[in-house]
């Protein structure tokens, strides 16, 4: 009996020590723990307290990663590695791995006596001698959230004593993580919640501030009335009208209207409460009128229904205008197709005129005969330029720059208002610098400003009335730039008008007889040239002066003058050459046959097709071709030759009557200079043909 006696004696002696010194330990942890605010810090207090109260060789907390699939050290102590010099705490197990992850998977605790005589412990590489070890799970509630790991070097250290104590431990402790981690949520929930209603209040109040300046800032006029058709919110806009928005507000809408159709259309957008978009005349304080479009939205609350009108009225006035201005240059473009299809007509029938009369001058006719046939030229020639001045005013074309001379280009704007002025008794008196030099310059917007202002002087010669009007007109250079001085003898321009004279839109003429837009263009067009344009006047005399810089062309230079063995050579040349000539009109081909004939071997033929059959079976050097031709035309014959006859591609002379046509201009743009304009004298006929076949000695001939 003494043996089991004392057996019990011991057992029960142990159970007295052990759980005395696990309600110790317990004790400690309970009482300071409560002091802690982090996990860390719990868990680090829990370990340091175990560690001394049990004389542990190792004590650590393991808790779940993000991810849920590890138990990583939170917090531990341990014996220094011999090898190392460095604890042995940075571990972590993957669930269901190693002792660890056992008791993490399964919630279960492990209690191993002898670690050498169990397989399940997972043998560290550590001089740490391990005797035996406790694990138990940190659960709160029935989720587990890490282990606590406990090991003492001696075998049967730990009892089931220690794991009952010890898992009502790891159960507090897992209470405790879980309270430190969701205040932890909280204070940060609490934080994001107080960003999220400052960042929330600072875009109501910017989102306010951005409203505000977009109702401010706008550039129609925003206003709200209520179902009586009175204004009760009015934007800053409407200042613009001369009014403010406190004279306004409580006032009909209607007392902004003039005509009666206009109000009446209001009062029906008033009673219908739809949506409505209408073209409305607003009246302002200083007697002003805006043409507007005005948008009408309903205003609807939850309870009452419509309660009014949201309106936005958009000044329309400048629209109005281009819409007229635009009218205007449909009109202008619809002329340029006219003007293309009648000067095509002119310029064919001229040029018999022109050739015949140059050919019979060098006849043997008398004095009398003579004189006529001279009268006769020179009025061919005075209609051919009548023709190629209301080609160039009409063409509508992108800016296009070419070297040129100014003084043409004036002269061609005289020929097109010299019946204007005459009929209108001006007299035009010119002064042109005949040593002007050449600039690089777009033709047809130098013509239209000099037509704009002639034309303003004409306008203003006219209106004086009785007085007889004169405009003068002068040009020189100086220091690299050309001036031309437009002046006339009519009324002075006054002072408050000089300074808005070259404003869009600015005219003094009444309502339709001007836009205000040709001065303006003129400006533009002069500082696109880098130019400008002043303007002096007092009682008796305006001067517009129009400065454009001399800009020489890059890599322009002309053509030399031939000397006369060179002129010998290109006779002998012409005895080899043959030329086709192709056009629709019989005359058109007696008239360069006439030219040709003795120079060169010429065939002629009416229509694009039978070109084509000869050139199928015949060499020519060069083809003379018309551009416009009913069938197979210039184009037509072009593409043939560029299929069929490629080296003979430079060598086609396209001749044209009408320059503004879609298929001449195709034609040009491709060819570059190997055209001719309708009507032309023999001479530029000769010198057109000579140019192309002697530009390049070379050429194959089929």
């Amino acid at each position: 009996m003494r043996g089991p006696q004392l057996q019990l004696d011991i057992e029960l002696q142990r159970f007295y020590s052990d759980v005395m010194q696990s309600l110790s330990a317990f004790q400690r942890i309970v009482a300071t723990v409560n002091k802690k605010s982090g996990v860390k810090a719990i868990c680090e207090e829990v370990v340091g307290i175990l560690s001394n109260e049990l004389g542990l060789d190792h004590c650590s907390i393991m808790l779940l990663d993000e991810s849920g699939h590890y138990v990583v050290n939170e917090a531990g102590v341990s014996a220094k590695d011999v090898t190392k010099g460095e604890p042995s705490l940075n571990r972590s197990f993957k669930i269901g791995e190693g002792v660890a992850g056992m008791v993490a998977k399964t919630s279960t605790p492990i209690l191993i006596s002898d670690v050498d005589q169990d397989g399940r412990f997972l043998k560290i590489e550590s001089a740490v001698d391990i005797g035996s070890l406790l694990c138990l799970p940190v659960c709160s509630g029935d989720r587990v959230v890490g282990v606590l790991n406990l090991s003492h070097k001696r075998r049967n250290f730990f009892s089931k004593h220690h794991e009952k104590v010890f898992s009502i431990l790891s159960v507090t402790i897992g209470h405790l993580v879980t309270f430190v981690c969701l205040q932890k949520d909280l204070e940060g929930l609490n934080r994001d919640l107080q960003q999220t209603i400052m960042e929330r209040t600072r875009e109501i109040e910017a989102s306010h501030e951005y409203l505000k300046n977009i109702f401010e800032n706008a550039s129609d006029i925003i206003f709200t009335i209520d179902n009586e058709g009175l204004f009760t919110f009015l934007n800053k806009r409407v200042e613009d009208l001369g009014y403010t928005r406190d004279e306004l507000v409580g006032q009909p809408f209607d007392s902004l209207l003039i005509s009666e159709e206009g109000i009446r259309a209001f009062v029906n957008v008033l009673k219908q409460g739809g949506r409505k978009t209408l073209e409305m005349e607003l009246k302002g304080k200083g007697g002003t009128v805006w043409q507007t479009l005005c948008s009408f939205t309903p205003l609807r609350n939850s309870g009452q229904g419509i309660v009014g009108l949201l309106g936005v009225a958009k000044d329309i006035t400048e629209r109005k205008m281009l819409e007229k201005k635009l009218l205007q240059t449909e009109k202008l473009a619809s002329l340029g197709t006219f003007v293309s299809g009648i000067a095509h007509e002119l310029n064919n029938r001229l040029l018999p005129v022109l050739v015949y009369s140059e050919i019979l001058q060098e006849s043997s006719l008398g004095d009398h005969e003579l004189k006529l046939i001279k009268t006769i030229n020179r009025s061919a020639m005075g209609a051919r330029h009548i023709v190629e001045s209301l080609l160039r005013f009409s063409r509508q074309e992108t800016p296009s720059k070419s070297y040129i001379n100014l003084n043409s280009v004036l002269n061609s704007v005289v020929n097109i208002l010299y019946y204007r002025m005459s009929s209108g008794a001006i007299e035009l008196k010119t002064d042109l610098d005949k040593s002007l030099p050449m600039t690089f310059a777009d033709e047809r917007q130098i013509e239209q400003v000099f037509v704009n202002i002639i034309n303003n002087a004409c306008d203003a010669l006219e209106e004086r009335g009785k007085e007889a009007g004169e405009i003068t007109i002068r040009s020189y250079s100086a220091d690299g730039e050309i001036f031309f001085e437009i002046a006339n003898n009519g009324p002075e321009i006054q002072k408050e008008r000089l300074g808005k004279i070259f404003d869009p839109f600015y005219t003094s003429k009444e309502v339709g007889q001007g836009t205000g837009l040709g001065l303006s263009l003129c400006y533009g067009i002069i500082q696109e040239h880098g130019g400008d344009i002043t303007v002096v006047s007092e009682e008796g005399m305006t001067v517009f002066t129009i400065r454009i810089p001399v800009i020489a062309a890059g890599g322009y230079a002309s053509h030399p003058v031939s000397d006369s063995r060179e002129m010998g050579k290109a006779e002998e040349r012409r005895d080899k050459k043959r030329i086709l000539i192709v056009d629709d009109e019989e005359d058109q081909v007696d008239v360069m046959t006439q030219i040709l004939k003795g120079r060169y071997a010429v065939t002629g033929t009416n229509s694009g097709q039978e070109a084509i059959e000869k050139l199928k079976n015949e060499k020519y050097d060069l083809i003379v071709c018309d551009v416009r031709m009913p069938g197979i035309d210039g184009a037509g014959v072009y593409e043939w030759i560029k299929e069929h006859r490629p080296p003979m591609v430079s060598r086609i002379l396209f001749s044209t009557g009408d320059t503004l046509g879609p298929k001449a201009e195709k034609i040009i743009s491709r060819i570059g200079n190997n055209y001719i304009t309708k009507p032309y004298n023999a001479e530029e006929f000769l010198r057109k043909i000579d140019d192309i076949l002697t530009q390049d000695e070379h050429l194959p001939n089929e």
